[in-house]
């Protein structure tokens, strides 16, 4: 048995059906609409926490960052950054490039996750508590991926709405691999937003991480996708 596969199959006996962020457990579950309904427990709990003592949003967006940061799968940084974060490009690299890469991508996910963040958490403190309801969409599921809707009643009439879509880890359990707020499609501006700055910045990933901003999409650019 070699020292890869060795490492592998500890890691799968050991790997956790609930995973903590801070105060707010998640359980990991086979079914995705599980997982969903979880997440958006800890969340309305999260925000009724904030409101009540009345936390600073900058405090209230660290917390859900690191609620988000475990259900988010693993390739939806990597998605966006295309060719340049697969196995294929950084195999065929040399040992030290390799590894400046695979940090580019744990940096580039961290500033992408607080651009999300931030998104979503605008709809989740219109939130006044009434309810939030989650939906299987069920004629989208296969072996790996389905989408889940999610309703947030709040502030306005008509609910907000997020799909999640969602496909498997290595581990078989449902992670976020896409994330669509109204008419946000995160995935595809995201990608668009890379390729723009990678070319803006002459290919040059550690500009485009530094300079990377939610706020370069303005609304108008979002409505025309």
């Amino acid at each position: 048995m070699t020292k890869k596969l060795l490492i592998l199959l500890i890691l799968i006996l050991i790997q956790p059906k609930c995973l903590v962020a801070e105060d707010y457990p998640i359980v990991f579950d086979s079914n995705p609409t599980e997982l969903v309904e979880s997440l958006t427990e800890v969340l309305i709990e999260l925000v009724r926490n904030t409101k009540l003592k009345n936390n600073d949003d900058v405090n209230f967006y660290l917390q859900l960052e690191s609620v988000l940061r475990p259900v988010i799968h693993e390739s939806f940084s990597r998605r966006i950054m295309g060719k340049y974060a697969s196995n294929k490009y950084i195999v065929l690299l040399p040992k030290d490039q390799q590894k400046k890469v695979i940090s580019q991508i744990e940096q580039f996910n961290n500033v992408l996750l607080r651009s999300l963040t931030r998104t979503y958490g605008k709809g989740l403190l219109a939130f006044d508590g009434q309810k939030i309801e989650v939906i299987e969409l069920d004629k989208y599921r296969s072996k790996s991926t389905t989408l889940v809707k999610q309703l947030i009643y709040g502030d306005r009439k008509i609910p907000y709405t997020v799909i999640f879509a969602l496909k498997k880890d290595d581990f078989d359990y449902w992670k976020i691999g896409n994330f669509k707020f109204e008419n946000i499609d995160f995935g595809r501006i995201y990608k668009k937003q890379f390729n723009s700055l990678f070319q803006f910045y002459d290919e040059d990933i550690d500009l485009v991480i530094k300079n990377w901003s939610l706020s370069r999409i303005d609304t108008e650019n979002i409505e025309k996708q």
